[in-house]
């Protein structure tokens, strides 16, 4: 298990979800720095100055996130909740309030939390903390390199149909993907 850490993160807004399959779900949206550590974590490129926004890809899969204010007299009111998944990256330019003319980038992205009374928890954290700067760190699982088993070139019985390997699609054969073999 890997940690990641999101500096200047606070968070925006919360919103319930229920959807049939997934049950009933909350989604954190967080506005962060937009940091080296986190860029090389997620394998993003350097992003020209000339993008203003941009939809990054990438999601971790979480297990827990902690939520804690930079101001010493905060951060008792540092949060903790199960995460599912962290996503839905975006990064924007924003122009400061005080230097008309500089800029800062932000990262926004979405925690999916599973956690029963994760909304009670959130309002009574931006009721204390606001949107005060902090420290969000994820803990997540590592994705590994997924290994591809190869198999002789030909077809390949499954269940009454037949499907051409990959070894055969990337050598440019013909692409079928199924034909049906009688039983």
């Amino acid at each position: 298990m890997s940690q990641l850490t999101f500096r200047g993160a606070f968070l925006r807004f919360a919103d319930l979800r229920h959807k049939k399959e997934a049950g009933v779900f909350a989604r954190l949206h967080f506005t962060a720095d937009l940091t080296k550590p986190v860029m090389e974590a997620m394998e993003w490129a350097e992003i020209p100055d000339c993008m203003n926004s941009a939809k990054l890809c990438g999601l971790l899969t979480a297990r827990n996130l902690v939520l804690t204010p930079n101001q010493k007299e905060l951060r008792k009111s540092e949060i903790q909740l199960d995460c599912n998944e962290v996503g839905d990256f975006q990064l924007f330019r924003v122009q400061d309030k005080d230097d008309k003319d500089s800029t800062r980038t932000e990262l926004r992205f979405v925690a999916r939390v599973v956690a029963r009374g994760a909304i009670a928890v959130c309002e009574e954290y931006l009721r204390t903390v606001g949107t005060s700067q902090g420290a969000l760190k994820i803990a997540y699982e590592d994705q590994g390199e997924l290994a591809i088993e190869e198999k002789p070139a030909g077809k390949t019985k499954t269940n009454g149909t037949a499907q051409l390997d990959m070894k055969q699609r990337q050598a440019g054969e013909k692409e079928s993907s199924v034909a049906n073999y009688p039983d």
